[in-house]
C-alpha cells in the first residue's frame, strides 16, 4: 500500500511535468513562478526516487514575487538535472540542492548548488571553455556530450538577453 501512493504522486507530478513541457514547447517566455513549481516537481520526483541523497532548498528573497519574472522556458531543469546527475552522482550520504534567487542592479540571479564531489579544476576549465566557445559563436564547433547542455543554456541566454549575459561555473574538488 505505502508504494501504491508513491507511485500515484510520481504520476501526477509526472503528468503535470509533460503539461508544463507541452504548453511552453513553442513559447519564448514563462512566469518564474511556473518554472519553479516545474522544478519542484523535478526534484520531488528525484527525492522519491533517491531518498535522502537528493534533497532541496528553493530560496526566494524577502517579498519576492516570482510570478512578476518571465525566463526563458525550461531553463533551470538542464541545470537542476545537472546537480542531480554529476553534482550527487557520487556523492555518499545526504545529499543537497540549493537553489537560490535574488536581485542585483536590476538583474535576476539563479545559483544552482549541490553539495557533491565537486570537480577537478582541468575539468572546469574544459566545461567553462566549451561553454563560452559554443556560446559566443555562430558557428560552434562540435563539443563533447557531457558539456553541451550547459552550452545550449549558455547559447539561450545570450541570444535572449544580450552577450552580456549567460552562466558562470564555480567547482572545487570535495565541494
Amino acid at each position: 500500500c505505502d508504494g501504491a501512493k508513491d507511485v500515484a504522486r510520481a504520476t501526477a507530478m509526472l503528468g503535470r511535468m509533460m503539461r508544463y513541457v507541452l504548453d511552453n514547447t513553442s513559447t519564448t517566455q514563462v512566469p518564474l513562478d511556473k518554472e519553479l513549481s516545474y522544478i519542484e516537481n523535478y526534484l520531488s520526483l528525484q527525492k522519491l526516487r533517491f531518498d535522502d541523497r537528493v534533497n532541496y532548498e528553493i530560496t526566494l528573497p524577502d517579498g519576492f514575487d516570482a510570478s512578476r519574472y518571465q525566463i526563458l522556458p525550461l531553463l533551470l531543469q538542464p541545470l537542476v538535472e545537472n546537480a542531480v546527475s554529476h553534482g550527487l552522482r557520487e556523492k555518499t550520504g545526504r545529499g543537497m540542492i540549493h537553489i537560490r534567487l535574488q536581485v542585483e542592479e536590476e538583474h535576476l540571479l539563479i545559483c544552482v548548488e549541490d553539495n557533491g564531489v565537486g570537480m577537478s579544476p582541468k575539468r572546469l576549465d574544459e566545461l567553462t571553455r566549451a561553454m563560452e566557445e559554443t556560446s559566443l559563436s555562430p558557428h560552434p564547433s562540435p563539443i563533447s556530450s557531457s558539456g553541451i547542455g550547459l552550452a545550449n543554456i549558455c547559447q539561450r541566454i545570450r541570444l535572449r538577453y544580450g552577450p552580456e549575459f549567460g552562466m558562470t561555473l564555480q567547482s572545487e574538488e570535495g565541494r
